[in-house]
């Protein structure tokens, strides 16, 4: 809300020598400046630095020729008046001192031209940053107070920065006179360095006045791709971007990765045997030119693993960035610039910006208070003390970025931005946070441990197991220490590479790496997520209480059918298919004489219909209309609109301008039914910014979700009366004259505001009480519109001789004030549609086929909501509604925790509730045992964001402070969009569930075989060496298959709809199911069978069957045995990938498998490197190339995984508990 005032009327004289400047203030007698200060003198002597007290001149003189100038600035309007705070009688607005003329008018010059930032701003960022922190009032006033500040920032309270700043500085005005020199016309304050003759600084000026003179047009270069206006004041002041909290390189994730204990010991291992080899290599009798390559193939296998752990999270990190970048490029921010009100992208903000605040913001900039409507803020995010602070130009007007305005609307310049700011400062010392843990990356961590103490309990009774056995069978065969420490190496490089393989370490991985891919796909069916457990919960939701406007409805909102001064009017807006509407197009069409409601024709035309109602009459309510509402017509680059519309489907509260090519647009930006009424009024004739700037705002009190009403009072200058409103003031028994006279405006809900209306203006603009014979003619009205599924809003006021007393001035108010909540003038009742969203049914149905229980949450009163419901599908047209079904938040809110359970069940639509009734439910939903998610849009709803389990909030109608709280932020405020949630929270849940189940197989087939393969050489082989058929080496690349590759592969499968045909899990299910552990099992015992059987088995391909056992390890048979089991194990491992990409009982494995190009490209590419390894890896995996029987007979084998898993899910499930 804006408060109006009247500029400074000045005047220009000019003489021979000079100008001189008079400048008379007739609105107000309380000057900006007191000129009854000391004064002194100006002289080199007397030199001030740049934290000198800002000066005011005694009245201009000017030396024409020489470019001398000095000035003094005039006096200013302002006001102080219940709540409203302004700068006029601000006490830090009296703090300058005057300046001797006579030594300014010889010496000082205006240094207007000088490449220096310090010239043509009169403050620096560190002076400001020692005003502000902590805060100095006495810093503040010896600026000059709040104006001095605006002043030596080049702006103006009043119209802002101008977008023409390359050209002249503060309110100069300038036209272009040539290439070299540009002419300035002076028509507000702005603050210079003013020099004597040899350059030195003896003061800082602020220069009112009205005259031209021609100076050199500064060389200002565009910066940072900003246009060149604001070129030198983003250098001087920087930019409103934050330092970013310091990212981890891919050296810091990669020496995490080695701190990895289980790796340094298989790295000291391999260390150890690269030595022994060595040894062997050069000194020992019997050459082995490859002794270390075993060693040398484990360092490498680390490095690779340790190498692809660090890139995957990397690129995690990365793209966490790249959402956190989004997030901050959504905000958006009004300012005033060049006179106009606009809105742009935070990150555009800048130092002299004169910024629109409200309750609900979360301030991106530090400020000081230059309006201020009942402003307080929550500074406990710098102060860590929760205490709402009460904000003004007289007591405390220092804004800090960061911290929440709780309460109240009003203006703030901008002093520091960015890097400058305290939030940003404090921003720079922080690094970056760790994300916590999501409840299912807690799950698997602790399944991940217990699978890793597991295995590390095999692992270690292995190495003693086979140790004793090395000790007890093992012949010296005069080999030496050498060959002893080496197999005793080989034995603990066995032990260790065991223990990597059964620690699943890609099961965490697999969680951020299916929440990393899934938030950015979430992305593009705008959901926004900020904290990675909000997707994998939403998964598993069981309800959702869901905001009506905007979510459920496209929040486009029109005056459709109403009431105006007796005269109903848009029966023909009604679509007439509903028993409702016909309803209430009777009710609107019928006419009686001894009726309150009466009307000759219900026409289409609004001048028709009220074309014999008094034009006075009818623009008072206009004005009614249009002062008491925040929303407002703002500019806007019409290329920027374009994008942000294709980026989010729709904008803010359209109202394009008819420039088609044009550079600007303009939009309705503020409250949606705020903005329908502006766009009524409009079509009534009636300008809001002309009855803005005609009314001085003395009172606003904002609407509330206790109140249901927005209430402004104001004072309209005397030369708007006329006859009608002395009428008004007669019939509504006002002692005052016309001039003395305040008016309160109230708009709201239209059954509550009713009730406090004891008379209306009838058909002929006369007001009449409001009798028990008419009101129920009014009420009638209301009920049929909301039965239509509008909301409906009534609007009144009333003539006040004083305004309520405030806390910011009580001692000063008057006695017994009138308040708002009684004896009103009821002016109209309309009915606002806000159409249901098209698609909006069709994803309630989808809720409700997903076992999702869908609650709407709504302040409209309860026929309203019942009607909307019923349109989008909550409550069944058919259906009998059940006692609990609708309920209103006042009885909501007073049931007994045992009346709450029986409710809650029943409960789907929740009427006229405060936010408090919101969180209410939602606590209660959660102590039930639900798993609940909410969405909302205002600042009231934070808590019940942060209660919910997953929170979402509106990235259109949105504000911060909601933005904060929550979770998901809807980018298109769709309920479409959050049902997309859904599924891509059961396909993360479902992906890392399907990675577990693949995991599960490979761990324990692994272990398996690997210690019953070196039991069996342990025991039986010639030189009793235990030897595992599986190496380190192989193993290593089976944990890198089975970890990173396989993780991408089955954590990025993409959602189908067909998640929806099942209901949520439960908070008690477990991780591993039943048809899970089915699976795992099966697969298990099949591939240690075929395994161990390859291992053991006579096969006539292989020479020596058995004999290979029990013969000299590495002999050529024996490599040949080894690699076809490590073939098989892979391809088998390869073949259940696919196996692993369904859970459950479905047999099509294979579906949307074209979907995911990452599983194709890490399948086949496993493949390929895993021929690449057998036919030419010997030396290093000790492998033999196979021929092609080999090869048969490997895929052949490890294909049956395949129909192996169509049986298991076919067979009964005898054992079920789940």
């Amino acid at each position: 809300m804006n408060s109006r005032t009247r500029p400074p009327q000045k005047s220009a004289v000019r003489t021979n020598t000079g100008l001189s400047t008079a400048s008379t203030d007739t609105a107000s007698s309380d000057s900006f400046l007191r000129p009854n200060q000391p004064t002194r003198s100006s002289s080199r002597n007397s030199a001030v630095s740049d934290n000198s007290e800002l000066i005011a001149l005694s009245p201009l003189t000017a030396n024409q020729d020489s470019g001398f100038l000095v000035a003094h600035a005039p006096p200013r309007q302002g006001s102080t008046h219940s709540g409203v705070s302004t700068l006029g009688n601000s006490s830090f607005n009296s703090q300058a001192r005057l300046l001797d003329p006579n030594a300014s008018a010889q010496s000082a010059k205006v240094n207007l031209g000088s490449n220096d930032s310090s010239a043509v701003f009169g403050v620096t960022p560190d002076q400001i940053h020692d005003m502000i922190d902590p805060k100095s009032p006495e810093k503040l006033s010896a600026f000059g107070g709040i104006r001095g500040i605006i002043s030596r920032l080049r702006s103006n309270e009043t119209t802002g920065l101008s977008d023409k700043e390359h050209l002249h500085a503060g309110g100069w005005e300038s036209q272009v006179a040539s290439s070299t020199a540009t002419e300035f016309r002076h028509t507000e304050p702005v603050t210079f360095k003013v020099t004597d003759d040899v350059g030195v600084v003896v003061e800082h000026l602020v220069i009112s006045t009205e005259t031209t003179v021609k100076v050199p047009t500064p060389s200002i270069h565009s910066t940072k791709g900003e246009t060149e206006y604001f070129a030198e004041r983003i250098r001087f002041f920087g930019d409103n971007s934050l330092p970013e909290p310091t990212s981890r390189s891919l050296w810091d994730f990669a020496k995490e990765a080695l701190k990895d204990r289980t790796l340094i010991i298989l790295l000291i291992a391999a260390f150890a045997e690269i030595a022994i080899g060595i040894y062997k290599t050069v000194f020992a009798e019997e050459k082995d030119p490859y002794g270390f390559i075993d060693g040398l193939a484990i360092v490498i296998a680390v490095v690779v693993i340790v190498l692809i752990s660090s890139v995957n999270d990397y690129r995690k990190q990365a793209q966490f960035h790249k959402l956190s970048s989004f997030s901050s490029s959504l905000s958006r921010v009004q300012v005033t610039r060049s006179g106009e009100t606009i809105q742009i992208k935070t990150a555009e903000l800048l130092v002299g910006d004169i910024l629109h605040i409200q309750a609900g913001d979360v301030l991106p900039a530090d400020g000081l208070v230059v309006q201020a409507f009942n402003i307080s803020t929550d500074e406990s995010a710098m102060t860590g003390e929760a205490v709402t602070l009460t904000k003004d130009t007289e007591t405390d007007p220092f804004l800090f970025s960061g911290t929440k305005v709780v309460n109240g609307v009003g203006k703030m310049v901008v002093i520091a931005t960015g890097r400058n700011s305290m939030n940003g400062r404090l921003m720079a010392a922080l690094d970056a946070e760790e994300p916590e843990p999501t409840p299912l990356q807690g799950k698997l961590g602790k399944l991940a441990d217990l699978i890793a103490k597991f295995g590390t309990v095999i692992a270690v009774g292995m190495l003693v197991a086979l140790g004793i056995l090395y000790a007890i069978f093992h012949r010296n065969d005069g080999k030496g220490a050498v060959k002893i420490a080496n197999d005793i190496i080989n034995l603990f490089i066995i032990a260790i590479t065991l223990v990597v393989v059964a620690v699943p370490e890609g099961l965490p991985l697999a969680v951020t790496i299916s929440l990393a891919h899934a938030t950015l796909k979430m992305l593009k069916d705008n959901n926004l997520v900020r904290h990675l457990k909000a997707c994998e919960t939403m998964g598993n939701a069981t309800t959702i209480c869901s905001d009506k406007t905007g979510t459920l409805t496209q929040n486009k909102m029109t005056v459709v059918v109403g009431v105006l001064a007796c005269r109903p009017f848009g029966a023909e807006n009604l679509s007439n298919n509903s028993h409702e509407e016909v309803v209430l197009i009777d009710l609107l069409t019928k006419r009686s004489s001894d009726k309150a409601i009466k009307s000759t024709a219900v026409s289409s035309s609004l001048s028709e219909a009220f074309s014999n109602l008094p034009t006075a009459v009818l623009n008072h309510i206009a004005l009614s209309i249009n002062v008491n509402s925040t929303a407002e017509e703002v500019a806007t680059d019409a290329a920027e609109k374009a994008a942000a519309v294709a980026a989010q489907t729709e904008s803010i509260g359209k109202k394009s301008s008819k420039e088609q090519d044009g550079k600007r647009a303009t939009e309705f930006i503020g409250s949606k039914t705020e903005v329908a009424l502006l766009e009524f009024t409009n079509k009534l004739g009636r300008s809001y910014q002309q009855d803005r700037q005609n009314s001085q705002v003395l009172e606003v009190i904002p609407f509330s979700s206790d109140r249901k009403r927005m209430s402004t009072i104001i004072k309209i200058p005397e030369n708007q009366h006329d006859a009608a409103l002395e009428r008004y003031l007669s019939l509504a028994h006002a002692d005052s004259t016309a001039s003395e006279t305040k008016w309160l405006f109230c708009k709201g809900a239209a059954e509550l505001v009713v009730k406090l209306c004891d008379r209306y203006v009838d058909g002929e603009g006369k007001v009449m009480p409001l009798s028990d014979a008419v009101r129920p003619e009014f009420e009638a009205t209301i009920e049929t519109m909301a039965s239509c599924a509008l909301r409906t809003i009534c609007v009144a006021f009333k003539a006040v001789e004083s305004c309520p007393q405030t806390v910011s001035n009580a001692a000063e108010a008057d006695v017994d004030a009138p308040s708002d909540d009684a004896n009103l003038i009821l002016a109209c009742v309309v009915g606002i549609k806000d159409p249901i969203r098209p698609e909006v049914p069709a994803a309630v149905a989808d809720c409700m086929r997903a076992g999702v229980v869908v609650r709407m949450v709504t302040g409209d009163n309860m026929t309203t909501a019942r009607s909307i419901a019923k349109n989008a599908g909550i409550l069944s047209s058919g259906d009998a509604i059940g006692e609990y079904t609708v309920m209103d938040g006042p009885t909501f809110r007073k049931l007994s925790p045992e009346m709450m359970d029986t409710v809650l069940p029943q409960l789907r639509v929740l009427a006229r509730s405060s936010p408090l009734d919101k969180q209410i439910l939602v606590n209660n939903l959660k102590r039930l045992g639900e798993t609940v998610a909410v969405t909302g849009d205002g600042t009231n709803d934070a808590p019940a964001l942060k209660s919910a389990d997953v929170g979402f909030s509106m990235g259109i109608a949105g504000t911060e402070m909601a933005k904060e709280a929550s979770d998901i932020i809807l980018l298109d405020d769709n309920f479409a969009s959050l049902t997309k949630a859904i599924i891509w929270g059961r396909s993360v849940y479902d992906s890392v569930r399907k990675f577990l189940q693949f995991q599960l197989t490979v761990n324990i087939v692994a272990v398996v075989v690997t210690v019953v393969s070196s039991s069996l050489t342990a025991i039986f082989s010639e030189d009793k060496i235990p030897l595992s058929v599986l190496n380190a080496v192989q193993l290593l690349w089976v944990n890198l298959i089975m970890d990173t590759f396989a993780a991408l592969a089955l954590a990025t499968d993409p959602p189908t709809p067909e998640l929806l045909n099942r209901p949520p899990a439960r908070k008690s299910d477990p991780l591993i199911n039943y048809d899970m552990w089915k699976m795992v099992l099966g697969q298990a015992v099949f591939q240690i069978l075929v395994c161990l059987g390859l291992y053991c088995g006579k096969v006539s391909w292989v020479d020596g069957g058995m004999d290979v056992l029990l013969g000299n390890t590495y002999t050529d048979s024996y490599l040949k045995m080894g690699t076809l089991v490590f073939n098989t194990f892979v391809f088998c491992q390869l073949f259940n990938e696919v196996n692993c990409r369904v859970i459950g009982k479905d047999l099509n494995i294979f579906n949307n498998i074209s979907k995911n190009p990452l599983f194709a490209v890490i399948v086949s590419g496993s493949v390929v490197v895993q021929v690449v390894i057998v036919q030419f890896g010997g030396i290093v995996f000790h492998t033999v190339s196979l021929d092609a029987m080999d090869w048969l007979l490997c895929i052949g084998v490890s294909f049956l995984t395949i129909p192996l898993g169509a049986v298991i899910r076919l067979l009964p499930d005898y054992f079920r508990r789940d």
